[in-house]
């Protein structure tokens, strides 16, 4: 299933905060990470390795290396384990939410920014509907095409992927 799903910064989640800290990191510390330069006028791209384009993803949009394959692991066997609860019997069965190569579900990227970011990755039809006919009206999109996860983000006035 292709999933398009805009990222708004929840209030107060300080994602976008000009006042100099991003995400978890603050401007200096963004400095040691990225190298020399200034911090605004870095981009963060993190090049996919094996099948962990949902990580890759996920770090790109937020700009920084902030999760780990074992982090999103962790995270959809708790989702998988949530799931067998509600079945009948409680049987966990082979992973939904990630598979051997490391592919993750939206669900997994869900998960991840919400806890660590306050962010929601929406995807209801008519929001998806709503930036495809103005999609400048988002500041970033968490795309899915053919089994391999992306961001598109606007970062010093252009669009990135």
């Amino acid at each position: 299933t292709a999933a398009r799903a805009g990222a708004r910064p929840a209030a107060g989640s300080g994602m976008f905060d000009p006042s100099g800290s991003f995400g978890r990191l603050t401007t200096a510390a963004w400095s040691s990470l990225a190298g020399a330069g200034q911090p605004e006028q870095l981009i963060f791209h993190e090049r996919q390795q094996a099948a962990l384009c949902g990580q890759h993803c996920l770090n790109n949009l937020l700009q920084a290396p902030l999760f780990t394959a074992s982090d999103l692991a962790t995270l959809a066997w708790e989702l998988d384990s949530a799931e067998a609860s509600l079945m009948a019997g409680g049987v966990a069965g082979e992973s939904t939410n990630v598979d051997e190569a490391g592919n993750f579900s939206i669900s997994v990227l869900r998960r991840a920014v919400g806890r660590s970011h306050g962010l929601e990755l929406l995807s209801d039809p008519s929001l998806v509907e709503a930036a495809l006919r103005s999609p400048t009206e988002n500041a970033a999109y968490v795309l899915n095409h053919h089994a391999h996860w992306f961001t598109v983000r606007k970062l010093h006035g252009t669009y990135w992927d």
